[in-house]
């Protein structure tokens, strides 16, 4: 349950013809999107989406291809925090007090409450006998 991440990064042109200061960041952040995307799934693009563009909602075929690839690998979508041992994924946790904990903070405190700092659920830390002294 490794995150999968992509970063891309484009530089703006400080005027382009016919183009607003909107449309240029618009234009360079999608190419950037675009690219890091690519390089994550390794998609050997030779056909621009912009030379398939059926004008329809502004997505070409390429285009939606590329989005459905991204969507079905979960880019895009909920950072998922699971167990470092088991893979179970840490979900949200209410204590007794009544305070909502997200599924983050508690990764983060199973993390600080490891001795070797790895985020374990509460079987996988009784097992590895990692549970740092002084904690219940």
């Amino acid at each position: 349950c490794e995150p999968i991440t992509a970063t891309g990064y484009a530089r703006e042109s400080d005027v382009k013809k016919g183009m607003d200061e909107s449309q240029i960041t618009g234009a360079a952040s999608s190419y950037a999107r675009k690219y890091a995307l690519n390089g994550l799934f390794c998609i050997d693009d030779t056909k621009d989406a912009d030379a398939t563009n059926d004008h329809n909602g502004g997505k070409g075929k390429a285009a939606e291809e590329l989005a459905k690839k991204a969507e079905s690998a979960g880019v895009g979508s909920v950072q998922k925090y699971c167990c470092t041992d088991c893979g179970k994924e840490f979900g949200a946790y209410k204590d007794k007090s009544g305070k909502q904990w997200t599924a983050a903070q508690v990764y983060k405190m199973s993390q600080a409450n490891n001795a070797d700092g790895k985020a374990r659920c509460s079987e996988c830390m009784s097992k590895a006998g990692t549970q740092k002294k002084g904690k219940k």
